[in-house]
């Protein structure tokens, strides 16, 4: 997940905020161009 949101951040993507480890794995969100708001998700296993 780190490694997925250093490069997407260098590509200019917005993050509100760094992913945060969860219980359950990984979690971020992510804006597009037009400010739409997405999840990214990494479960552990």
């Amino acid at each position: 997940m780190q490694r997925t949101y250093e490069e997407l951040s260098a590509k200019g993507v917005e993050f509100p905020e760094p992913p945060v480890q969860q219980p359950w794995g990984w979690w971020s969100t992510f804006l597009d161009s037009e400010g739409n708001r997405f999840t990214l998700q990494q479960a552990e296993g």
